[in-house]
């Protein structure tokens, strides 16, 4: 795959990512902040958001492989398309205040949770559509353009939850990039055709394909591992090691190291295979959360040495379960289906990776005071665990798709 081919590809990963970091980490911050919306009303709203956002994709993949065998599928990603910007307008402008805003602000979320589900299953299912020797580079830059966006909107947080002059310019920017990207996106289609092909689409084909069944457990404790870690990394930085000042860069390093360490994944696939590269990222990985457990408060540069040793792991993590799980499709299913339970998974680890902080609760642990041990064993100790038990059910040799 040419460079070329490749962006035309991998573009739509960046008005994704741009949309999903800000709306699970700085949207509710936003609006309980600079909005003035009660915590607890707040939090019913969202969970009510994040709960149908989960629900979803039970039947949502199946949905859009029946589209697809119809010939729907490019005006429904389309409409996706435009209900994810104006949903996400909505959220950083929303024209109501009072009680009016907080229907506003479940409705948006729903709006927008459920369009950006639509538009990344059929991004990954054209990804997985793709002839093999394609796939692996086309996944390396629908990731690396998605590692780019985290980027982006991690340099603008610090303005877009404040109320100071300039926030509302940072998020009128941040709105325009995104739909500036996503619209260079649906006009740059790399494999539509492969989108609309008639295929089965029954919802239970996935189910009956052994080779694909035997990837769920894996790459479940693989995602609920990043999950747990993802959401205890800035109580671990500031309370346990006493670096509030340098999240930032902490953090930056660890999505840049990711993104910089996908060519060397790209490599080792195509020398030892996927499954292989993906075992050698598990080991990197519980090397670096080892260490992690026995830091200590200003231990700056150790931690940033960890940082990226399990970032470089995080671009394995983002590129091969994918192709992994593409490749078990047959020819005469359609990938949508696939790709709407993979993306089922995701959701389950991050709802689950949620009960760390009331476990943490109930350790003694409280936020904004000095972390004790049981933080470090919660970020660094439960991915340690659940990477090894990733490790132990990854088939051994390279999965054939089959049906029972």
């Amino acid at each position: 795959m040419n460079r070329w081919a490749g962006l035309r590809y991998g573009l739509m990963g960046l008005p994704l990512a741009m949309v999903a970091l800000p709306v699970y980490l700085q949207l509710p911050r936003y609006y309980s902040t600079a909005l003035g919306l009660p915590v607890a009303a707040l939090g019913i709203w969202l969970m009510m958001a994040r709960s149908w956002d989960t629900l979803q994709d039970l039947w949502l993949g199946a949905w859009l492989a029946t589209m697809a065998g119809k010939g729907r599928l490019n005006r429904l990603r389309h409409l996706a398309a435009g209900l994810m910007m104006g949903s996400f307008v909505g959220l950083w402008f929303p024209p109501l205040r009072g009680e009016a805003l907080l229907p506003w602000f479940g409705l948006m979320l729903a709006m927008c949770y459920s369009s950006h589900s639509v538009l990344n299953i059929c991004l990954l299912a054209q990804g997985s559509a793709l002839p093999a020797a394609r796939q692996l580079q086309a996944a390396a830059w629908r990731e690396g353009c998605g590692l780019l966006g985290v980027i982006l909107m991690s340099l603008a947080s610090p303005w877009l939850t404040a109320t100071t002059a300039l926030s509302p310019w940072v998020r009128l920017a941040a709105v325009l990039l995104c739909a500036l990207s996503l619209l260079a996106s649906l006009y740059w289609p790399a494999a539509d055709a492969a989108l609309s092909a008639p295929t089965r689409t029954d919802w239970r084909l996935p189910w009956r394909n052994p080779a694909f069944r035997r990837l769920l457990l894996p790459c479940g404790c693989n995602a609920l591992a990043g999950a747990i870690a993802g959401t205890l990394a800035l109580f671990f930085i500031e309370d346990r090691l006493a670096l509030a000042g340098s999240a930032g860069w902490l953090l930056g390093s660890y999505f840049l190291a990711g993104a910089l360490g996908m060519p060397l994944w790209i490599r080792l696939s195509q020398r030892w295979g996927a499954l292989q590269a993906w075992r050698l990222s598990m080991w990197l990985a519980i090397a670096g959360f080892l260490g992690a457990m026995g830091l200590q408060a200003g231990q700056v540069w150790i931690y940033w040495l960890i940082c990226l040793l399990t970032g470089l792991t995080l671009g394995a993590d983002l590129m091969l379960p994918p192709l992994l799980i593409g490749q078990q499709v047959p020819a005469t299913e359609h990938h949508a289906g696939y790709f709407g339970l993979w993306s089922l998974l995701g959701k389950l680890a991050l709802a689950g990776s949620a009960l760390s902080l009331p476990l943490l609760a109930l350790a003694g642990y409280q936020p904004g005071q000095p972390g004790p041990q049981a933080l470090s064993i919660a970020y660094a100790g439960l991915p340690c665990l659940l990477k090894a038990m990733a490790l132990l059910s990854l088939p051994g040799k390279p999965l054939r798709h089959s049906a029972d």
